[in-house]
């Protein structure tokens, strides 16, 4: 049950890499190569700097992950920008780290109980494999909302149907904690659940593997990947095209020829004289 549970774990995981097609690939590998002959930082990179640094958030990856321990957080689990939901989750997450920064001082100030503390940070997913792996995020944006009271640690997965789409109404959902009324993480995979143990078999697996195959280029894994999907593909095909498809046998006769024929002939009006003199029944 152990080994299947693992299994079942790195398909999922795994299958997010569908989505990623030869010509992406070879973009990606451009523009790095691209970048790093003429000392340029890559767009996305630089944009997710710019954003980060306008919108008073911290950047957070699987090295200083630790500081989420403590504190209360509001964190974008985002793609890369290039997508269009995932710029809008940026837009959206801007908006309520700087109304949060702009007006969290004046109403704890002014209210009875002072505006709970939070810091704002973003992920980028592919950036995070091990965060994004603790917390099942398989399909970015996601913003995740941590509360750390204590011992206590509640963790709040919040996506456009729980809160739409506004920075406005995510800052006033944090102002007025009506964030509370979506479902803390208590499945079996969440930290402390039943399931947990495989979350974490399976991640000191693949830093295992990581650390075996760190040496190894990764234009040779590259062309090792294009082998294998070459050599499948072409296994595929020759399986299809090695089905056996259902044949028809036919009998062919031969005509009779010369005293064959006349015998054949003789018989058929033997036989046609006897049935003509038969005598009918009473």
């Amino acid at each position: 049950m152990h080994l299947l549970g693992l299994l079942a774990l790195a398909l999922t995981s795994t299958s997010v890499l569908a989505e990623v097609t030869a010509g992406s690939v070879f973009d990606v590998a451009k523009k790095v190569v691209t970048n790093a002959l003429t000392g340029k930082v890559p767009s996305d990179i630089s944009y997710l700097d710019t954003t980060d640094e306008e919108a008073k958030v911290v950047r957070i990856d699987d090295r200083n992950a630790s500081v989420l321990n403590e504190g209360n957080w509001v964190i974008l689990v985002h793609a890369p920008p290039r997508r269009p939901l995932d710029r809008a989750f940026m837009q959206v997450h801007s908006n309520a780290s700087l109304a949060y920064h702009e007006f969290s001082p004046e109403l704890s100030a002014s209210a009875e109980t002072p505006m709970e503390e939070f810091h704002f940070a973003r992920i980028d997913f592919m950036d995070a494999v091990e965060i994004s792996t603790r917390w099942m995020v398989w399909r970015p944006p996601k913003i995740v909302i941590i509360e750390n009271q204590g011992p206590n640690r509640s963790i709040r997965f919040i996506s456009n149907g729980n809160i739409p789409l506004n920075g406005t109404t995510l800052f006033r959902a944090i102002r007025d904690e009506t964030y509370r009324q979506v479902p803390t993480w208590e499945s079996n995979w969440a930290p402390g659940g039943d399931k947990a143990w495989i979350i974490d078999y399976y991640l000191a697996a693949m830093a295992k593997w990581s650390e075996k195959t760190s040496r190894i280029p990764n234009f040779v894994w590259l062309m090792l990947s294009g082998y294998i999907a070459k050599e499948l593909l072409g296994w595929l095909h020759s399986a299809r095209g090695n089905t056996q498809v259902p044949t028809t046998t036919t009998t062919t006769t031969t005509p009779l020829t010369g005293s064959a024929a006349a015998a054949a002939r003789a018989q058929l009006r033997a036989r046609a004289a006897a049935a003509k003199n038969k005598p009918k029944s009473q």
